[in-house]
């Protein structure tokens, strides 16, 4: 491999001189032109393989440069007034020396008297929009590179905004069927309720941008399967604007993992196969740890969600009793019959009542009633142990 230009040149000039090869011959693989060969050669056989070095093209003299006395006066005055070069160009034409304002900026510059701008430097602080739990979910269709048993498959895929937790299904079509069939198997997986879902402008999701579809006033003539599903459900359904895949950028980016450390990465006997390791995948991206998370995977971020967000609150039929039943017994009444009164009750079966009431040091009236409530393990809300409430 030729070094420097000279050795390239005689790279090609040698077989010629030396009668290995016809100069036409060279021409057709030489990546430089026949003309150029010719002069290389020609040079050559005149002065040898000096003559092949390339030349300055800078000419020795200038006779148009600008004089050094005019350079050292614009110099002069840039440093007594640090005026522009326009300005610069109107006082010395008052001086009555009349210099070009593209020769003063150019003088100004080749001496280093501009201004040094301090281009600042943007920093954005990117705010992440902090999102439940199915408040949004992304869904996507990828196509299964190449064919399984002469047939082509797609991946659908659904993703939750907030969390990273997908779930990937492998389907024969891409039809509004299989689109309406994926999403109630989403809302069957995922464990928070879906409130709204995210897509692209594909057929399989919307008529919007289906010619066929519409009136004349450009509005659908029915609404799309999905579309009907959703409202039946309560989800809200959102479209991206055409042409921009960035807005739907979290399936996306989970489709070029899939490309890059799946597809590429396996071969498939049939669809079972697929599906199988399809299955895996998902259980491993799930579990793997998010930067988007601060390095939690989605099934610990749902998880911790769960156990923060957890509603502590009483079954219906403890809110009724302590709104009927719980209250402070008026003065100089007998205790005693607020507990009769209260054990004589029909407690539910899903908990317990024990009942303590003190009095006041100084005097015998009942200054506080404690009801005691023992959760048992049926109780739908989760609350399993002791608790108790004071009135006072």
């Amino acid at each position: 491999m030729a070094q420097t230009i000279k050795e390239e040149r005689l790279r090609w000039v040698i077989p010629i001189v030396s009668g290995e090869m016809r100069l036409v011959d060279v021409a057709k693989v030489c990546p430089h032109s026949k003309r150029s060969l010719e002069r290389w050669l020609s040079a050559y056989k005149r002065d040898g393989e000096d003559t092949l070095e390339p030349k300055a093209t800078i000419p020795k003299t200038s006779p148009n440069e600008t004089p050094i006395w005019i350079k050292e006066r614009v110099i002069t005055k840039r440093k007594e007034t640090k005026l522009c070069a326009l300005k610069l160009h109107w006082r010395l034409a008052k001086e009555g020396l009349v210099v070009p304002v593209r020769t003063i900026g150019k003088i100004i510059k080749q001496e280093g008297l501009t201004r040094k701008y301090r281009v600042k430097k943007m920093k954005y602080k990117y705010i992440r929009a902090e999102r439940q739990p199915g408040e949004i979910v992304e869904i996507d269709v990828k196509y299964v590179p190449g064919s399984i048993a002469n047939k082509r498959y797609f991946q659908y895929t659904a993703i939750d905004v907030a969390s990273r937790w997908r779930h990937l299904e492998i389907f024969s079509e891409q039809t509004n069927h299989h689109a309406v069939a994926f999403l109630g198997i989403i809302m069957d997986k995922f464990e928070h309720p879906i409130q709204a879902i995210k897509t692209d402008n594909h057929a399989t999701f919307t008529n919007r941008y289906n010619g066929s579809y519409k009136r004349e006033d450009l509005s659908p003539r029915q609404f799309h399967a999905l579309d009907r599903f959703c409202a039946k459900h309560n989800i809200v359904h959102y479209l991206i604007d055409p042409g921009k895949p960035a807005q739907n950028g979290t399936v996306e980016r989970s489709h070029r993992e899939d490309q890059e450390k799946f597809y590429n990465q396996n071969k498939f006997r049939n669809i079972k196969d697929l599906r199988k390791k399809i299955r895996v995948w998902n259980t491993y991206y799930n579990n793997l740890e998010h930067c988007g998370l601060g390095g939690k995977t989605p099934n610990e971020f749902l998880a911790d969600y769960k156990l923060l967000n957890r509603q502590m609150s009483l079954p219906k039929t403890i809110a009724e009793y302590s709104e009927s039943y719980f209250f402070l017994p008026s003065p100089g009444r007998d205790p005693g019959t607020w507990s009769t009164a209260i054990a004589s009750l029909e407690n539910p079966p899903d908990f317990n009542i024990s009942i303590t009431c003190t009095t006041r040091p100084c005097c015998t009236e009942l200054s506080a009633l404690i009801i005691t409530i023992e959760f048992l393990s049926s109780i739908p809300c989760n609350l399993v142990g002791r608790s108790s409430i004071l009135i006072f």
